[in-house]
């Protein structure tokens, strides 16, 4: 009688040890890992993640897995690369966008365990912020608008005599076309350029 009251007791608490370790056994180990740990406000840094699954095969497959940045933004990330039976590699080139800092997580859903990381690179502003660096930064980004808009000019007049040159009816309409669409951006610059003209005045 004694034994089986042991047994009645002591089913349920084999049965959760063994889903313990089953959920502990199939969760995934998920790497992620900034070239820096910290950055600038406009900076683009590489990012590798890894993920290693513990078991083979694996129920949920690597696309699944779920990236997401806060305080940044992906401009580009290559496909996931299998390393072994079990190892994938993928990275990621992210733009940091605010402050105090970007973090970038890495989640895993399956019916078995969820397996999530998240990396921290702390962010900061490197602008300036007192006048007369301002003004200066002001005049050079004017100056380069204005020399800018000038070689458009002078290609355009380059474009112009290689025109008149070419023999080839694809080239040509090709070279007309680009030359339209000189035209067209110088148009409606102009007023800008007015604009940057006297704001350099100013400086």
């Amino acid at each position: 009688m004694n034994l089986t009251k042991n047994l009645a007791f002591s089913y349920p608490l084999a049965i959760g040890l063994i889903i313990s370790l089953i959920t502990s056994i199939h969760a995934c180990t998920i790497k992620i890992t900034p070239e820096k740990s910290s950055g600038t406000i406009g900076e683009e840094i590489k990012v590798l993640i890894s993920v290693r699954n513990q078991h083979i095969p694996c129920p949920l497959d690597i696309t699944a897995s779920e990236i997401s940045v806060d305080g940044g933004k992906i401009l580009s990330q290559t496909d996931w690369n299998k390393k072994s039976a079990t190892e994938y590699e993928k990275s990621l080139i992210v733009k940091l966008t605010a402050e105090p800092k970007t973090l970038i997580s890495v989640k895993r859903v399956c019916d078995i365990k969820t397996s999530q990381t998240t990396a921290q690179i702390e962010v900061k502003n490197n602008s300036p912020s007192d006048f007369k660096t301002i003004n200066l930064a002001l005049k050079e980004t004017t100056t380069k608008l204005l020399d800018g808009l000038g070689k458009l000019h002078s290609l355009r007049a380059n474009l112009e005599t290689l025109n008149k040159q070419e023999k080839d009816p694809k080239t040509k309409k090709k070279i007309s076309d680009l030359i339209a669409q000189i035209d067209s951006v110088v148009k409606h610059s102009k007023k800008f350029v007015t604009q940057c003209s006297l704001l350099l005045k100013g400086l």
